[in-house]
């Protein structure tokens, strides 16, 4: 291209957010789905926009079809990029000295031209961009040009479950009856449990709430009619298979979620592990085995209250709540109003069929709960476990998750009329990294006010806890994220391609890149609360207290010759799990 020399004045740029890069090379159109007459790279700054026009391969291209695919070769690396997409604009090729948010818009609504919405990643040479649907403003992503099948990749477990007579899953509510075994795959660290030939027995049903109705690779809860360790995870019946389709980053927001909570040391944090899932003999794609969050000696440690029970002692605890202000009328859900006179819903987990005396309880509890929120210090502190709501709130903030108090909010209490509220354990981050600007979450809300989580913010009580959680978590964990971060995204990249194949319309087809994107946001995020928060080292001589998950464990954690031990019921171990004697 002769106008390259002029790309270089880009460089420029370097100051605009979000920078792409456009390297040498040759990257692709494909044009099966959107039709376009000619096809024209759009690209450019926030002063100034380019437009090429992309040539039509006269014969096939490693396999993709004839005249339905554009390509384009760059001389040189471009950097500073801002925005770019594909076109069916009439424009003609050359410079224009406008944004490129401007000539976006001008294509679209002025011109009435269509245009693909490509996401933030930089354009992989030898690529090419696949749209998946023909609208006026088309989505797609990056895919190789040797394309992986939809089948299981080789380097994940595979978990089979066949529902009983091949029966497809349409309900939430009704389990059905299946089998299944899991494959390892010849990967040592993980077990194969039962085989084809002879498996274990199961249930299995939907789950979820806009993931269940709004994606065709739906998210599953499974019973299995024995405990069992799958995937090393700890013996139980009750898992859950994520689908993660509308998480458009690399599927990363749970892991990433979920580590920070680990780290800011949560009573209890769900595991997960990564499998491919063939059902019915049908390769659906890349899953993560769940741990569901439920009353359990390894998982929330309250006591299980019996259900329709009417002991004055009894019905104090424990329980199990979910904040969940999608509207439901079901009668294990309780509408309260907020101090500010704001309404709340919160679903009832535990117990799950309750007597009138329980019903009554609850409803004055979370009442007295919202009314000790929004009360002084000493009756917000007699009322909730301040460690585990600082900590539970450090993690949304970090993840820059809009929902977090509007769905999937969990918050428990153990037996006792004095029994305080703990916040947790975390579950969805479904709606985070989108907005990661300089925001609290609290003030961002695309849902509902996330009342409870600003009002926190106003105890001195709070605000001290919290900021000693942080800068213990900067100080010993932090640095190591980005590790964790990027062998986790190695783990499944090949997996996530072929779930790709099978879903082109949501896939991750570039969980590397996707991982970098990541890890950039959650710095940027973290830069930007440590000057709200600090960032200086904790008080060696301080013992941190972690949160509980109920009256009979005892934690805490001490310093000795400047290593952090971590005491547990008397026993203690290191910080990275090995017991001291």
């Amino acid at each position: 291209m002769k106008k390259q020399g002029l790309l270089f004045l880009l460089i420029l740029c370097s100051s605009v957010l979000n920078a792409l890069t456009i390297p040498s090379g040759t990257f692709y159109y494909d044009n099966s789905k959107t039709q376009y007459r000619s096809v024209k790279f759009v690209y450019g700054t926030n002063t100034a926009s380019y437009v090429v026009s992309m040539p039509n391969l006269s014969s096939n291209t490693q396999g993709w079809s004839k005249n339905t695919t554009f390509s384009l070769t760059m001389n040189s690396v471009t950097l500073g990029i801002e925005r770019y997409f594909f076109s069916e604009t009439a424009l003609a090729d050359g410079t224009y000295n406008k944004p490129i948010s401007t000539l976006k818009d001008e294509i679209a609504n002025s011109r009435n031209e269509k245009r693909t919405a490509t996401r933030t990643d930089d354009i992989p040479s030898g690529q090419i961009f696949v749209p998946n649907n023909n609208d006026q403003w088309a989505q797609g992503a990056w895919q190789s040009l040797t394309q992986p099948k939809a089948e299981v990749s080789g380097t994940l477990p595979v978990l089979y479950i066949n529902t009983k007579g091949n029966q497809p899953i349409e309900s939430k509510e009704t389990y059905l009856q299946a089998y299944y075994w899991l494959d390892n795959m010849g990967i040592d660290e993980y077990k194969s449990i039962a085989s084809k030939e002879i498996p274990d027995t199961m249930q299995i049903k939907g789950r979820g709430n806009y993931t269940w109705k709004d994606f065709d690779k739906k998210p599953f809860r499974i019973k299995l009619d024995n405990k069992t360790a799958l995937m090393g995870l700890k013996k139980s019946k009750h898992f859950a298979l994520l689908a993660h389709a509308d998480d458009t980053f690399g599927f990363l927001k749970n892991p990433s979620g979920f580590w920070l909570s680990e780290h800011l040391q949560l009573a209890w944090t769900p595991k997960h592990e990564a499998v491919e899932l063939v059902l019915n003999g049908q390769y659906w794609g890349l899953y993560f085995l769940t741990e569901v969050i439920r009353v359990d000696k390894d998982r929330v440690n309250i006591v299980e209250q019996p259900d329709n029970c009417t002991n004055a002692d009894s019905i104090t605890g424990g329980w199990l709540m979910e904040i969940d202000n999608y509207w439901e009328d079901e009668p294990l859900q309780v509408h309260a109003q907020e101090g500010n006179g704001s309404q709340i819903w919160a679903t009832l987990h535990t117990p799950e069929e309750t007597s009138t005396p329980q019903w009554e309880y609850i409803n004055n509890a979370i009442s007295s709960l919202s009314q000790a929120i929004y009360g002084t210090d000493q009756q917000f502190a007699d009322k909730v476990d301040i460690e585990s709501a600082a900590r539970f709130y450090i993690v949304q903030e970090i993840m820059g998750n809009r929902e977090s108090y509007h769905g999937s909010c969990y918050f428990y209490k153990d037996m006792g009329a004095d029994a305080k509220w703990f916040w947790g354990p975390v579950w969805d981050f479904g709606n985070s990294l989108f907005n990661m600007n300089h925001t609290w979450i609290y003030e961002d809300f695309p849902f509902a006010p996330q009342n409870f989580a600003g009002q926190m913010n106003t105890h001195d009580n709070f605000h001290q806890a919290l900021v000693k959680a942080w800068q213990h978590f900067l100080y010993y964990d932090y640095d190591n994220y980005a590790t964790y971060l990027t062998d986790y995204a190695n783990h499944i990249a090949s997996a996530a391609a072929n779930d790709a194949a099978r879903w082109p319309s949501y896939g991750n087809t570039n969980v590397p890149q996707r991982c970098k994107d990541v890890i950039d946001l959650i710095d940027n995020r973290v830069k930007w609360l440590k000057t709200k928060w600090g960032d200086g080292k904790p008080d060696p001589d301080t013992s941190i207290k972690t949160t509980t998950q109920g009256s009979t464990s005892c934690h805490r954690k001490v310093m000795e010759h400047n290593q952090l031990l971590i005491l547990v019921n008397d026993r203690v171990y290191t910080a990275q799990g090995t017991r001291v004697e």
